[in-house]
């Protein structure tokens, strides 16, 4: 099965300044590999090294 997935990578501090606010989420993701994924909605990010972001969005595969 194939999955569409869109990802990108900010710094940390862009999407502060764009207002976006890190305490504020809906659910959790945790991976298989002990990653977690904040989720607001149907867009999540996981935080990265070097305050960098990735972000995103959900996936059926997901709902396991």
């Amino acid at each position: 099965m194939s999955y569409s997935t869109c990802t990108t990578t900010f710094r940390r501090e862009v999407l502060q300044v764009a207002g976006f606010d890190f305490r504020h989420f809906t659910h959790l993701y945790r991976t298989k590999q002990g990653n977690t994924y904040h989720f607001c909605y149907d867009y999540g990010y996981l935080l990265l090294e070097d305050e960098k972001v990735l972000v995103v969005n959900w996936q059926p595969y997901m709902e396991k």
